[in-house]
């Protein structure tokens, strides 16, 4: 089955042998931590680690930092704060278990930050491969849109050019990004999977599907309304060590396209 997007080639998964680099950050701050973790990624998605990470740095100025608990503590605060309440109840309403608020949030807000800035670069740079191979903009934005997910807020009513998308395609609540990546992993080399990518108008449509199905969460071990008091437990460690989001087996979803 075509697995490429006009003849360009994906790259992942990323190859397993490591590459020989010498490292900027120490290894016991945030930085050096996702350095070392997300090291082939950058590398593959052609982002100097060192310079990428001091990208997001700076995307990460004037936000107010978290805890590394950060996600228990929204789900603990919500019946004393009626506005976070609503807002946590808008998430479920699309999907979100507290398990994922957990998941997400427990992260560091700079390795949320990288998580996010890459995805949009890889967008970008798939985006204008295509229009250097003389794609239409409007079929360049669709293919790229079955080839990578789309995170942020599902009720804006101003979420981007919606020509040829559906409201099936709307973005996908951030909270939801590990479990949609695991997801996207375990299916990735299923034919039936790619045969409904390849009829569906995104990813984010057949994403909405299995959260609709409950297909979404079976992925990550764990059904709808629950909570793996594993996983949970392990987030909470994320001060000190950086859980990879991205692993080898996650990355493989994103399909980069070679340039």
């Amino acid at each position: 089955m075509e697995r490429t997007i006009g003849g360009l080639i994906p790259i992942f998964p990323l190859r397993l042998e490591r590459i020989a680099m010498s490292y900027n950050f120490p290894s016991d701050t945030v930085e050096g931590m996702i350095e070392r973790n997300y090291e082939q990624l950058f590398r593959q998605t052609g982002l100097d680690p060192q310079e990428w990470i001091r990208h997001c740095v700076e995307k990460t100025k004037g936000q107010t930092a978290t805890p590394p608990n950060y996600g228990d503590l929204l789900i603990e605060s919500a019946g004393d704060d009626p506005g976070l309440k609503q807002r946590l109840e808008n998430l479920r309403r699309h999907g979100v278990r507290d398990e994922d608020i957990r998941s997400w949030y427990n992260m560091h807000i700079l390795e949320r930050t990288c998580v996010l800035e890459t995805l949009d670069f890889m967008r970008l740079a798939a985006w204008n491969a295509l229009l250097e191979k003389n794609w239409d903009p409007h079929e360049a934005k669709i293919a790229v849109c079955k080839k990578l997910p789309v995170f942020g807020d599902p009720d804006n009513p101003n979420w981007g050019d919606r020509s040829g998308l559906t409201e099936e395609d709307r973005p996908i609540p951030v909270e939801l990004y590990n479990v949609a990546s695991d997801f996207v992993a375990q299916h990735n080399n299923d034919p039936v999977f790619l045969a409904r990518l390849s009829h569906a108008t995104s990813l984010n449509a057949v994403v909405r599907q299995a959260i609709r199905s409950g297909e979404l969460f079976r992925a990550s071990g764990a059904p709808p309304g629950t909570i793996s008091a594993g996983h949970a437990e392990a987030k909470k460690g994320c001060a000190s060590v950086i859980v990879l989001v991205l692993s080898l087996a996650t990355a493989s979803c994103l399909l980069l396209l070679l340039f």
